[in-house]
């Protein structure tokens, strides 16, 4: 440790020189060398004085190997730093490094940020590296400086711009043995990370160079629709999910790469339009030419805004060619032109468009499958006059102000009282997402009419749910739709709810009772609830648990009864009031739910547990029985160890005892200062069976999130050492043990927080037995972030969070 410290002294003397030698930079070399600690401190703010040196010297040569260690990831923050002084010898360095690992990556494509421009666009072939390859890039390393230096260089480098914009931008078909069920097209980054990319990045690039802008995304959207068509044999812009939306209001742009590249196209077709309308007829003409239905689409889309008077030709083309006058798909486009253009389109395309509309009919074909249908099901038959009546009104809706009387005498001959009846609505076939509450038989609306005995009863009685076919849905069933609606009004109606009878709460199916404690936990988070009615969803959760304990189908109520007495701790007039006036109530929950049996084990060796422990009901069960335990010991000491603590006690000992579950023994760790508070005597007595070092699964589930998530106090530490702990982690060091859980915080970086704690406190001195242990067995990183801990007085630590 000494060694450490005269070398720290020598280093900050050296790297604060301003034109350092040669010998200066062997003394450097060789004093960082296999040196975390003492690396970071020397690259930290360096001056960039030393970069021709530590070049020469091949400190930057390992930069572009696979998987950057933390050593690499510091030269490369510092050639950042450089870049700004000596750019065009921090570019030669990093085209020399060839970097693969996506942090250093990122860091290097930032360096070019801080260079002029001339400089760094001889960068964008290294950027252009960086982010070759379909396959996913982490948006904050690569792409968002990538996009960072789209947009500084498109004024004065627009060649290099757009080099890098036709990477980025990327998106393509995911072949056939790839696709899901919706999933066709796949960007380098996520749906939300590239639409940050195309609105937030790219339109300030189309915004200066539209009619460029434009061309590249229309050339990727068109090469992903060739390689589609290519494999499935049919073009299928035809069938695009946008097709039920108006290209100018597409609203599924958090999860549709199609809509984010569609409604780019139409904004920046738009600004072409404004900026340089000589470039208009030439872009129209190569949509048309692509001969692909989207961008026919997007043809008629853009015409509605050019200038009165002008592309007439085109238009009155597109408004009178029959295929679009018939298709679905191209409706809203087709009629919005027809509308916005209506003055300027000569009267035989309008005449043809009308003919159109009045030779709708039902096709004889369907009469006779309607007939069948209605005398299988026993239905009378529908007025087939009225329906193509309606279909004619349809038809003209999007155009009902430029056809009134037609459109007026249609509606009324079909029978139909609202406009809203008559306008074009999606079929489930075109649709990519639905809401949680599709497919429920009642929509929000009806069921918050319903009083909560009506509401019951009726979701109780599955031969009521007489559907809707425009609310079908393909992906929820009713049940699951409906449960969802009554979620939402059992928390706008609380207080209503928590009135219900017992009966009539335990008579539910397990799928709304889910929903029933979940409404009460929303109302409660939202403040949409009286408190004192809270005490009523206890009751019921507590019954339910007493019913059902046992009960896998049971599993997410039990979640959500979970999550409302989670809630109920937080609110301290709440936690105190029904812990204290109704603890019986609250412990027929949490007790039997820490013993519950859950299967979701999800955390097999590659995760925090306690992490894991957040969905994990008897884990949260036992967290809320120590906290149980807190309050009352916090409220009426002596209360508490004459009614509860064998009770509380008894619990922690079954967890000690017969529980095998990482998340629930994590537990234990994480609580351990406060179960040693409440249960002094029991946790002395039962130390070795707590921190178990025969069993290593329990052993690295208990002490590791001790060490990663615990607190450390002198009490606790003083008994730990005592009893050999603290030792035995420091001879695990020595043989370098490998913790089978990756906790948040490795246990190893929490072992030296709680030794040096100690020794700054003086609860140790730097000849104790287990300090020195520690640093004989510690490896380097391991030391350096003990003494760098001291040095900072903790600041570096915490930044660092373990």
């Amino acid at each position: 440790m000494k060694e450490f410290y005269k070398n720290s002294g020598e280093l900050r003397k050296l790297k604060n020189l301003s034109a350092p030698s040669a010998e200066d930079g062997e003394k450097v070399t060789r004093i960082i060398k296999d040196d975390v600690e003492l690396t970071r401190d020397f690259y930290d703010v360096l001056n960039p004085g030393w970069l021709e040196l530590l070049d020469g010297a091949g400190e930057f040569a390992k930069i572009g190997k696979d998987s950057a260690g933390i050593v690499e990831r510091y030269k490369a923050a510092y050639l950042v730093e450089c870049s700004e002084a000596k750019p065009e010898r921090v570019r030669e360095i990093i085209e020399k490094t060839k970097a693969k690992d996506a942090w250093v990556q990122g860091r290097l494509s930032r360096a070019f940020l801080k260079m002029p421009e001339d400089v760094a666009a001889k960068g964008v072939p290294v950027v252009l590296g960086y982010l070759a390859g379909r396959e996913n890039k982490v948006w904050y390393f690569v792409g968002e400086p990538a996009a960072k230096l789209m947009v500084m260089l498109t004024d004065n480098h627009p060649k290099e711009a757009f080099q890098v914009a036709k990477v980025l931008l990327e998106v393509w078909w995911v072949g056939e043995k790839e696709a899901g069920v919706f999933e066709t097209i796949r960007s380098k980054f996520a749906t939300h990370e590239y639409k940050k990319l195309v609105f937030d990045s790219y339109s300030k690039v189309w915004k200066e160079r539209p009619s460029d802008a434009i061309r590249v995304l229309v050339d990727i959207y068109d090469r992903y629709l060739e390689e589609y068509n290519k494999e499935k044999g049919y073009d299928r812009s035809e069938f695009l999910g946008v097709s039920i939306e108006d290209l100018e209001n597409i609203e599924r742009l958090e999860y549709d790469i199609d809509a984010i590249v569609m409604k780019a196209i139409c904004e920046a077709g738009r600004v072409v339009i404004e900026k340089e309308p000589e470039k208009v007829s030439k872009l129209l003409t190569d949509l048309e030419k692509r001969n692909k239905s989207i961008f026919n689409r997007v043809e008629m889309y853009l015409l509605r805004f050019v200038p009165a008077g002008t592309e007439g030709g085109r238009i009155n083309k597109l408004v009178g060619n029959k295929k679009f006058t018939e298709s679905s798909l191209c409706r809203y486009e087709h009629r919005r032109l027809l509308n916005d253009k209506f003055d300027e389109i000569d009267d035989a395309v309008k005449k043809a468009f009308v003919g159109w509309v009045k030779e709708q009919k039902v096709t004889e074909e369907r009469k006779k499958e309607v007939e069948e249908w209605c005398s299988k099901n026993k239905k009378p038959l529908p007025d087939f006059e009225e329906w193509e009546n309606q279909k004619k009104a349809e038809e003209l809706y999007l155009v009902r102000e430029r056809l009134k009387n037609l459109y007026e005498g249609y509606k009324k001959a079909s029978g139909v009282k609202s406009d809203s009846d008559l306008a074009p609505r999606p079929m489930i076939g075109e649709v990519t997402s639905t809401g949680e509450t599709e497919g429920s038989p009642k929509t929000l609306e009806e069921l918050m009419q319903m009083k909560a005995e009506e509401a019951i009863a009726y979701i109780g009685d599955s031969s009521k749910w007489i559907m809707d076919e425009n609310r079908t849905s393909v992906f929820h069933t009713p049940e699951e739709g409906l449960a969802s609606v009554f979620e939402k009004v059992v928390c706008a109606k609380a207080d209503e709810y928590a009135g219900l009878g017992e009966e009539q709460v335990l008579g539910m199916k397990a799928t709304f009772l889910r929903e029933y404690f979940l409404g009460g936990y929303n109302a409660l988070r939202e403040k949409k609830v009286e408190y004192e009615n809270m005490g009523r969803f206890v009751e019921r959760a507590g019954k339910v648990v007493h019913n059902h304990s046992g009960d896998k189908e049971y599993e997410s109520v039990f979640r959500a009864i979970i999550y409302l007495v989670e809630e109920i701790y937080r609110i301290e007039e709440l936690r105190r009031k029904i812990i204290t006036e109704a603890g019986e109530t609250i412990w027929r929950i949490i007790e039997p739910l820490a013993k519950y049996e859950d299967e979701r084990w999800l955390c097999k060796f590659d995760g925090d547990p306690h992490q894991r422990c957040i969905n994990c009901v008897p884990g949260q069960a036992f967290t809320l029985v120590v906290r149980f335990g807190i309050v009352w010991r916090n409220a009426d000491a002596t209360r508490y160890e004459r009614e509860w603590s064998e009770k509380v006690r008894g619990v922690i000992e079954y967890v000690v005892g017969d529980v095998e579950d990482a998340r629930v023994r994590s537990v234990i760790g994480v609580w351990f200062p406060q179960i040693h508070w409440l249960e002094a005597n029991w946790t002395r007595s039962n130390l070795d069976r707590i921190f178990d070092c025969g069993n290593e699964k329990k052993w690295d589930a208990i002490w590791g999130a001790y060490m990663s998530w615990g607190r450390v106090y002198e009490s606790l530490f003083q008994l730990l050492c005592q009893r050999g702990k603290y030792g035995r982690a420091v001879e695990l060091l020595g043989n370098r043990y490998k913790y089978k859980y990756e906790f948040q915080k490795k246990p190893e970086k929490g072992l030296v927080e709680h030794l040096m704690i100690a020794f700054f406190n003086g609860w140790k001195g730097f000849e104790d037995v287990v300090l020195q242990r520690f640093f004989k067995n510690a490896s380097a990183e391991l030391r350096g972030k003990a003494a760098r801990f001291l040095t900072t007085g903790f600041k570096r630590a915490n930044e660092e969070g373990g």
